[in-house]
């Protein structure tokens, strides 16, 4: 993706934002995810949908069932309405993926994605919120909310890993093979 077009996509998330953040909750914060990662992942599918349709009456047809289908609030298909009409649907990805970011920053509630080999107690998981709580209010400067969702991925070897779209933090023992690999590359 060229620098302006990421200009142009965190222009648009920061325009949905100005006019709609008051209005997103946890809920909707959720199913934009879920829809950044549809898009991502049938972004063809997406596309040909919205321009083998000529007819604006059809484009918005579409992006009001996508609406439903992703539980989004009613504001977002005005939103995707208007992204048609600037032909910037090809930005949709990368928007969403802006919204995200910057809806995180300004309510100073991040959500990550904690990735174990094994279940993880209660317990564990309030440890690694408390921790990822502490690790970025101190390298952000102010104090953040964290919240987790656990996935269990059986290649990690052990450990977990814990990341959103800001962040990374590697504490698998496949993270630790990774980087002393690269370091006797190196060598």
């Amino acid at each position: 993706m060229r620098s302006t077009q990421i200009l142009l996509a965190q222009k648009y998330a920061q325009a949905y934002l100005t006019c709609f953040s008051a209005e997103i909750n946890s809920a909707d914060l959720v199913n934009l995810q879920k829809l950044q990662q549809f898009i991502s992942e049938q972004k063809d599918l997406y596309l040909l949908a919205n321009f083998l349709s000529s007819e604006i009456a059809q484009q918005n047809n579409f992006n009001q069932a996508l609406v439903a289908k992703f539980s989004l609030p009613i504001n977002f298909k005005k939103f995707l309405d208007l992204l048609v009409q600037h032909r910037v649907v090809l930005l949709l990805a990368k928007i969403l993926e802006e919204i995200i970011i910057n809806y995180q920053i300004l309510t100073k509630n991040y959500k990550f994605v904690i990735k174990s080999v094994t279940q993880l107690s209660i317990e564990q998981l309030e440890t690694v919120k408390i921790y990822l709580t502490s690790e970025l209010s101190q390298l952000l400067g102010y104090p953040a909310t964290v919240t987790c969702e656990l996935q269990l991925d059986a290649s990690l070897i052990a450990g977990i890993q814990a990341f959103n779209q800001l962040f990374f933090w590697d504490g698998s023992v496949r993270g630790r093979v990774q980087k002393l690999e690269s370091a006797l590359r190196l060598s």
